[in-house]
């Protein structure tokens, strides 16, 4: 809410949504190569679940993946592939509920 005005006009203009876009496709395939781990979703602390939190203010930026920016979070904090999805879904949940009507 802080970034609304922002949002709709400083982070849309073309070369930002181009450039955000093209780290995020260097980043995801970074992430899912170096990171990773053997934790789940019980090892999950208060820590780790506002870094994961966190990184979905990353997606107020055109460009950027709500998801992708979750799932690359947990993966560089040691999660596994499958758990940090779960995890990234669990977290969109309240924000796709509270856009809607």
């Amino acid at each position: 809410m802080l970034l609304d005005e922002w949002a709709e006009t400083v982070f849309r203009a073309p070369g930002r949504v181009a450039v955000s876009m093209a780290l995020m496709g260097f980043g995801l395939p970074f992430t899912d190569r170096h990171g990773g781990g053997s934790a789940g979703l019980p090892d999950v602390g208060l820590r780790d679940a506002l870094v994961i939190g966190m990184s979905q203010a990353l997606a107020l930026v055109p460009g950027v993946s709500r998801s992708g920016a979750t799932i690359s979070a947990a993966l560089l904090l040691g999660y596994r592939r499958d758990e940090a999805a779960r995890f990234s879904f669990l977290l969109g949940a309240p924000i796709i509920l509270g856009a809607a009507p």
